[in-house]
């Protein structure tokens, strides 16, 4: 599994499927989706994966009870940091999937023509 890290899904690479994942902050559900998936699918090469916070800061760290979580189950997050979604990574993303109906009703309103890619978790 390719991990994309400090840019989210800037790279050019066209045989790949881009996975996202999103929540609030992007610090604690997401990151811990992405990490999870990234794990469940180390197998799959085609596939990159991030995550993004409707509400995230650029840059924050994953939260430590995160970190915390993902450590005790023996899951990788390294050098994770925050990204705030936006029309070109989403744009960029083959598949959304979102944490709440809160999070999907945002991206819907906000995005209406990728509505297809969207997908609820919860």
């Amino acid at each position: 599994m390719r991990a994309i890290h400090g840019n989210c899904f800037n790279y050019f690479m066209p045989d790949l499927k881009r996975v996202l994942f999103v929540c609030t902050g992007n610090t604690c559900r997401s990151p811990m989706a992405e990490a999870f998936f990234r794990q469940a699918t180390i197998n799959r090469p085609h596939l990159l994966v991030a995550s993004a916070g409707i509400m995230a800061r650029d840059g924050t760290p994953a939260s430590s009870e995160t970190l915390s979580i993902l450590e005790e189950m023996n899951v990788p997050l390294q050098n994770f940091r925050s990204h705030q979604i936006n029309a070109a990574i989403i744009e960029k993303a083959d598949e959304i999937f979102v944490m709440t109906e809160g999070h999907l009703t945002s991206l819907e309103r906000a995005y209406p023509s990728q509505a297809r890619k969207f997908h609820l978790v919860s």
